[in-house]
């Protein structure tokens, strides 16, 4: 899979339920089920190209949501800090109660695990 492929998988997980249902529907064809542009244009009884150009406004849709809103970029920040605080946790773990030290990297890497962040 190409990376713009992959970038649009995550775009859509962050701002799909920003498009239309059309449009989520045809994305999800074309990302998760592996639809073709053919199969995509019989479905919807447009052309080929109808489907093509769909599917390129929906990139263009998200990418300027992440462009204003910048959520993936947000999250991607946070993992980091999030990892960094473990580490730095790991490092302290001597200085710590074991317990207190358990409880504290449990929460983080259930921020980590979580889709909050």
């Amino acid at each position: 899979m190409s990376d713009s492929f992959f970038r649009l998988g995550i775009l859509f997980d962050f701002y799909g339920v920003l498009l239309t249902k059309k449009q989520q529907e045809c994305l999800k064809m074309h990302l998760y089920d592996d639809w073709s542009l053919s199969e995509i244009a019989d479905f919807y009884g447009i052309s080929r190209q109808s489907a093509y150009d769909m599917i390129h406004r929906c990139e263009k849709t998200l990418e300027k949501y992440e462009m204003k809103l910048k959520l993936i970029e947000k999250h991607k920040t946070a993992q980091i800090l999030l990892n960094n605080i473990l580490l730095q946790i790991n490092n302290l773990k001597h200085d710590v109660h074991i317990k207190e030290f358990n409880n504290i990297k449990k929460d983080v890497r259930k921020l980590l695990n979580s889709q909050i962040i």
